[in-house]
């Protein structure tokens, strides 16, 4: 090949040496194991009234979880997420915690899911597993 066609042969070139002269090499010796075997989602839900505010928490095991996040099963005129974040904010959190106002006239469920490290070997891996909240808290 020459380089008079756009250059490209020369780059080409320099590539292919470049490989063949330094390659990838022999595999590296196995790491150790991971921290975790895989990730649950728990979820827990709490309907609460019309004119209320309520906030709960989904947990994990102490020092398992990863994110969490809320559903409220759609657009409803009126009602707000107060709050969708670990718990506690501080230190190490072990659940997330939610808190919906619903000004509306019917009632809301809210959804709180959180997203858990499972250990590794654990017959639990990958699960949905519904369960009540661990806290509960109404303002009126």
């Amino acid at each position: 090949m020459h380089a008079s066609k756009g250059g490209r042969a020369a780059v080409f070139l320099e590539t292919k040496i470049w490989i063949s002269d330094y390659g990838y090499g022999p595999a590296g010796p196995q790491g150790p194991a991971g921290a975790f075997g895989s990730l649950t989602t728990y979820s827990s839900s709490l309907q609460i009234p019309s004119g209320d505010e309520g906030g709960f928490i989904t947990p994990c095991a102490a020092g398992s979880l990863v994110s969490g996040g809320v559903d409220l099963g759609g657009y409803i005129a009126g009602v707000s997420l107060q709050s969708d974040r670990p718990d506690p904010t501080s230190g190490t959190p072990d659940g997330w915690y939610v808190a919906v106002a619903n000004p509306s006239s019917s009632t809301v469920t809210a959804t709180g899911y959180a997203v858990c490290t499972t250990p590794i070997g654990s017959a639990n891996a990958n699960a949905r597993v519904a369960q009540k909240p661990a806290k509960v808290e109404f303002t009126k």
